[in-house]
């Protein structure tokens, strides 16, 4: 009887009475998920003090192998708009297991204070605080070129302005820290297209889960379309390295061979010759390479990042038509109608720079970073162990209802001196905080605050968004706008 029912039931090799009874195949199944058992958990033990440290800490359910990676899949809006929701549901602290890495988020500026003064580095970035920056005052000819490339745009309706003060970025950041002269907005470089494709294709393979393995990824169109931006984004950087080259050989040329005749000139060229050769004497160990990789370092971040600002800062103005009234009145009371911008006006545009404040508010650069743990931190309520990471929820601190009472109301007093002296100093950090903070805040601040200053008095802004909540926002590792930068312009009479 028992040999008749086991010649017609099928029975799972688990069931069999004996191994002589298993298939090759069978046998070979169950080796491999025994071997798999056995890696899975001898890696979770290694994991031991993170699962220890993290287990009393809310956040979303973690699966075996991916963790919560299932949060993070879509496009770059709705990969944001999931991690926004997690921040707002997990108020304060919360935990993330993405696969086997664990990230702590943090939103509450008590938390930022001690990570940020401890043991946290920052994941990317090069360079020092004093780098290459030469702030030698050369925005005000490329504003003057932004404000007529502007023309071909207004009375003519809506427009993405990005896509040009992008240009004017870049030729700032080329002239003034390097020397170089690239003429991007005359020419209509495509440079400032290819960072924002890799920034896209960076956040994507960072959040989803299978880019991660490069044979997945590299039989993708993202991996075509990124190694063409970097091949095409490394030509264009070692050209401006090139540049820099040539630049101190011919000023070293004219001043040994003395053929300028003032001595007021020769003294003055005399001066950025020094300057210039200080900055690649003191990089001259440099590989072709890591000089290109520099370029394309302060570039990047010396265009980008103050081209989105103004940007957002243009659209604030369409928005709040009496705020915009208010900057004009100022630029106008402390420059003119006509004068050009001086570095000795800026200090005086209080107001206008309160609008970039509130602007880099409500529109941070990054909507959040990552920094790694390298010792255990302690931040009060919970330790944070040594291998994990932190995430910095800049935007949802800058929109905290406890420390910004209608946080979506754009009003620029909130950085009246007395107002500032009430909050928590982490409260604010569109720059980061700490001694990591961004390297080229004061550069930066300049940059925008000249080109308002040089736009307003000659354009109104106006913009079709009725609200700032209607500004729905992606993050391309910065924050943009999910349908771009609207602005419409109409001369100034």
């Amino acid at each position: 009887m028992d040999n008749l029912l086991m010649a017609h039931v099928h029975l799972p090799p688990f069931l069999k009475p004996n191994f002589d009874d298993w298939s090759a195949y069978e046998l070979l199944l169950l080796a491999a998920l025994t071997t798999a058992l056995i890696w899975y958990l001898q890696f979770s033990w290694g994991q031991r003090r993170l699962y220890k440290y993290a287990r009393n800490v809310p956040g979303p359910f973690a699966y075996p192998l991916i963790g919560s990676a299932h949060h993070f899949l879509g496009d770059p809006y709705q990969i944001f708009t999931n991690i926004t929701g997690l921040y707002e549901k997990y108020p304060g602290i919360f935990k993330v297991w993405y696969g086997h890495r664990l990230f702590y988020a943090v939103s509450d500026p008590k938390y930022f204070e001690i990570c940020c003064r401890t043991a946290c580095r920052k994941n990317i970035g090069t360079g020092t605080r004093n780098q290459w920056w030469d702030m030698d005052f050369l925005q005000r000819p490329q504003a003057n070129i932004l404000v007529e490339q502007l023309t071909n745009y207004a009375e003519k309706g809506e427009f993405d302005i990005f896509h040009v003060v992008s240009k004017y970025s870049l030729d700032t950041i080329c002239e003034s820290t390097m020397g170089v002269k690239v003429n991007a907005q005359t020419t209509d470089s495509p440079f400032p297209k290819w960072v924002d494709r890799i920034f896209e294709i960076v956040f994507l393979r960072i959040f989803v889960f299978w880019y991660h393995f490069d044979f997945i990824f590299n039989m993708t169109m993202l991996a075509k379309d990124f190694s063409c931006c970097i091949e095409n984004m490394h030509r264009y950087s070692e050209h401006v390295s090139q540049c820099i080259k040539q630049l101190v050989q011919c000023i070293q040329s004219v001043v040994r061979e003395k053929k300028i005749a003032h001595e007021k000139e020769m003294g003055q060229l005399k001066q950025k010759g020094i300057q210039i050769k200080k900055r690649y004497d003191e990089n001259s160990q440099f590989t072709e390479q890591e000089l290109t990789e520099e370029v394309n370092t302060f570039i990047i971040a010396g265009s980008d990042t103050t081209a989105s600002t103004s940007s957002f800062a243009l659209v604030a103005m369409g928005l709040h038509q009496d705020l915009q009234q208010k900057v004009f009145e100022e630029v106008i009371d402390v420059i003119g109608p006509d004068r050009a911008v001086e570095p000795a006006d800026l200090p005086h545009l209080k107001y206008t720079e309160r609008f970039v404040k509130e602007t880099l508010r409500i529109f941070p650069v990054a909507g959040f970073v990552v920094r790694a743990v390298e010792e255990d931190v302690d931040i009060g309520d919970h330790v944070l162990p040594s291998g994990s990471s932190v995430i910095f929820g800049i935007l949802r601190a800058h929109t905290n209802e406890k420390y910004w009472p209608d946080p979506y109301k754009f009003d620029p007093d909130r950085f009246l001196p007395e107002e500032v002296a009430k909050r928590h100093p982490c409260t604010y950090v569109p720059f980061s905080y700490g001694p990591r903070n961004c390297i080229g805040m004061k550069y930066g601040m300049m940059s925008i605050k000249t080109l308002i200053a040089t736009v307003i008095r000659r354009y109104r802004i106006h913009t079709s968004y009725k609200r700032l909540e209607d500004i729905k926002l992606k993050s391309n590792l910065v924050l943009r706008p999910k349908d771009g930068y609207k602005v419409s312009i109409e001369v100034r009479q």
